[in-house]
C-alpha cells in the first residue's frame, strides 16, 4: 500500500463578508498500472466487462478518508463510491457528498445489483455536526433550501439554487458548500442478496452534460 500526499499553495485569504473569493484549485489525476503495462481492468470479477476484464492483479485507488474528485457526467451515469463487502452485513453505510452535483437534478445510492436503494438523507450544519444527532446548528448560518432533514427517499432532489452558507461563496448550487448525507443499512442478509458483488455507486441524473468538483467520504459504522 502506497500513500500520496499532496500539500497544495494556498492563496493569501481574504476577510470574509467582502463579497470576494481567493482560492486555488488542485488538478491532478491518478493512474496506476499493472505490471505489463497501462490497460483496463477490475479488481471485482462481479463487475468485470469485456472492456474490462477481471485481473487479480488490478491495482486499486483508495481514499484513505476524503476523495477529492473531478467528474465528468451525463444524466443517469453512475460511478464507483465503494468497495463494501458481506463483512459490513448489518452495519450503517454513512455516505457524505461536499459541494455536490451542481447542475444536476437528483442522486442515487445504487448497490451491487444496480438499483436503487432507499436512503436517509440530511444536510450537515456548517461545522460538520447532524441537527439530528446534535441538535440546532450552533454556527448562525443560513439554512438550506428545504431544510436540513433528514428525508427518506430512493431519489434525493438537488435541483435548482439554493441559499449560501458563507456569505461570499460565488455558487449558488441548491447544496453548494454543503454536506448531503446519505445513510443506509446494509442488508444483513448481504450474501444472499450479492453473492461476491462489492461495488456501490452513485448515480447522477442530469438535464446535461457537465462537470462538478466534489468531495466524496463513505463511512461503515456499527
Amino acid at each position: 500500500v502506497y500513500y500520496i500526499q499532496v500539500n497544495p499553495l494556498v492563496p493569501p485569504g481574504t476577510p470574509p463578508g467582502t463579497g470576494i473569493t481567493v482560492g486555488g484549485h488542485m488538478h491532478f489525476a491518478l493512474r496506476a498500472s499493472q505490471p505489463a503495462g497501462f490497460s483496463r481492468c477490475s479488481a471485482d470479477a462481479s463487475a468485470a466487462t469485456t472492456a474490462n476484464p477481471h485481473t487479480v492483479d488490478c491495482p486499486k485507488v483508495f481514499a484513505l478518508q476524503h476523495m477529492g474528485i473531478r467528474v465528468n457526467y451525463t444524466s443517469g451515469q453512475s460511478f464507483f463510491i465503494a468497495s463494501v463487502g458481506a463483512e459490513q452485513a448489518g452495519k450503517q453505510m454513512n455516505v457524505e457528498l461536499f459541494d455536490p452535483a451542481e447542475g444536476a437534478n437528483a442522486i442515487e445510492l445504487i448497490d451491487p445489483n444496480g438499483n436503487p436503494q432507499t436512503i436517509e438523507a440530511e444536510i450537515a450544519c456548517k461545522d460538520a455536526t447532524y441537527r439530528s444527532e446534535t441538535g440546532p446548528c450552533t454556527t448562525g448560518e443560513a439554512s438550506p433550501t428545504g431544510g436540513y432533514g433528514p428525508w427518506t427517499a430512493t431519489s434525493v432532489d438537488v435541483s435548482g439554487a439554493g441559499t449560501k452558507p458563507f456569505p461570499n461563496l460565488s455558487q449558488d448550487g441548491k447544496y453548494s458548500d454543503r454536506v448531503l448525507r446519505l445513510k443506509f443499512t446494509v442488508p444483513t442478509n448481504y450474501a444472499a442478496l450479492y453473492g461476491t458483488k462489492t461495488g456501490w455507486k452513485i448515480r447522477y441524473f442530469a438535464p446535461a452534460s457537465f462537470s462538478d468538483r466534489a468531495t466524496w467520504t463513505v463511512r461503515i459504522t456499527p
